[in-house]
């Protein structure tokens, strides 16, 4: 009798294939939602597997701007309304940076119960990048919870600035407790 569940996702070695988009660890659909595009489960994927993938090196995926002047200056280097509309509208505060997805992964959509967000406790993850915080579905859409981002004044006055609502997100004055970033400091030479 043969299985008729879906495949389940079998993480794949780093550096990941290129028949998934850059900064994407797992094969997904981009495809129409309640939400406009969005981001789908092409298979199984089990709790605690990482998704995308962040990657501010040059040539990765994701432009970060620290301060409104660097956001403003990106959003100068646009060149109608329109492109800047939908730049506000794709761009997220994390960690005290602002982030321009630069691949797929700005179609992430929200949902306050979100099966995509920060990784799971334990060394070896990267607050940055997106897990899946349960286990997922083949077909479910990518929800990651808009209200654990960082909404400084500077953002909220950009965002109004170019009428992009944030009104939908429940925002979470207490976030998530992030696992502990290690760092290694070399010794002098």
């Amino acid at each position: 009798m043969a299985d008729s569940a879906a495949p389940t996702f079998k993480p794949v070695p780093l550096p990941h294939d290129s028949s998934v988009a850059p900064g994407f660890h797992v094969p997904y659909a981009a495809r129409e939602s309640p939400f406009g595009l969005g981001l789908f489960a092409v298979c199984d994927i089990p709790a605690g597997t990482l998704l995308w993938k962040y990657s501010a090196a040059p040539g990765g995926n994701v432009l970060s701007f620290r301060t409104e002047a660097e956001a403003r200056e990106r959003l100068r280097a646009l060149a109608t309304h329109e492109e800047r509309v939908f730049w506000m509208d794709h761009v997220y505060m994390f960690d005290g940076k602002l982030n321009e997805i630069l691949d797929d992964g700005k179609l992430w959509n929200h949902s306050a119960e979100p099966c995509t967000g920060l990784p799971p406790a334990g060394d070896g993850y990267d607050i940055e990048s997106s897990y899946a915080v349960r286990n997922v579905k083949a077909g479910e859409q990518l929800l990651d919870d808009y209200g654990t981002y960082e909404y400084p004044e500077w953002y909220e006055r950009l965002c109004a600035e170019f009428g992009v609502s944030r009104e939908f997100v429940e925002k979470r004055e207490e976030k998530p407790a992030l696992p502990e970033r290690i760092v290694v400091v070399a010794p002098p030479q």
